[in-house]
């Protein structure tokens, strides 16, 4: 059976929480109402692409994190010890949030789900990779890019408040990320020590054989832009107080 590790990711910006003031430019809605929540989601990602420091949010575009480590179990089909760090994401501030659950006024009951489709989305990153694909060794380190169309990414989460000088933030509790996409495609520069020939019949191989490399790498890939969403949504519930966000 597959059994992954998604063993860190840390956003660049994932400092220290400061209080800040919800910007009156930006929409708000009262509790629960989804229709609303919806579009504030998407007009905030639309003005917010360069980023809000009210909200301690960096810009998307390009949106920095800083590690990512998939560790997978060895009797795997995909058995890989793979790290990207110094990672780019692009495309986020494309992204169409169709559909949110939850957001109610008791944040400690309320049930939080957000779906959100990015047309195309882009990772630049350094990586370090060993281990093997299918029935072929895999080792290198160098610039990759890995491009997903369509990428239809799903969060469910639960928010944990906290109260800081008498007011009630939130912070993300426990969450589940389910990615699907309609084409994945990635390039690893200099694998197999630069060895060319190598090189090019491995990334040939995985994108021919993408759809099955993506089904076991799908749980990994998936937490991985989960967690990113997360900290996006984390940055602001912990920056401003839980009711300053929405009407009464």
């Amino acid at each position: 059976m597959r059994n992954f590790l998604f063993s860190s990711i840390v956003l660049a910006f994932s400092g220290a929480v400061f209080c800040g003031s919800y910007p009156s430019s930006y929409p708000r809605c009262h509790y629960g109402d989804v229709e609303c929540i919806t579009k504030a989601f998407n007009d905030v990602l639309k003005l917010g692409k360069d980023g809000i420091s009210e909200l301690n949010i960096p810009s998307f575009e390009p949106l920095r994190v800083a590690k990512v480590d998939i560790i997978q179990d060895t009797t795997s089909n995909i058995a890989i010890n793979l790290v990207l760090h110094d990672a780019d994401i692009y495309g986020i501030s494309n992204a169409n949030i169709y559909r949110v659950v939850g957001f109610d006024k008791d944040i400690s009951k309320s049930k939080f789900e957000v779906n959100a489709l990015i047309p195309k989305l882009r990772i630049s990153s350094k990586y370090i990779v060993d281990g093997k694909v299918l029935i072929l060794p895999i080792t290198g380190r160098g610039d990759s890019v890995l491009n997903l169309e369509n990428a239809d990414v799903k969060v469910k989460f639960k928010i944990e408040p906290f109260v800081k000088d008498g007011k009630m933030y939130g912070k993300i509790g426990k969450h589940k990320s389910l990615l699907n996409t309609s084409k994945l495609s990635l390039k690893l520069e200099n694998l197999f020590n630069g060895n060319k020939a190598l090189g090019d019949n491995m990334n040939n191989f995985i994108n021919e054989n993408w759809e099955i490399i993506f089904q076991e790498l799908k749980p990994a890939i998936s937490e991985a832009l989960g967690k990113v969403i997360m900290d996006i949504v984390e940055n602001a519930f912990s920056s401003i107080p839980y009711n300053e966000l929405f009407l009464e």
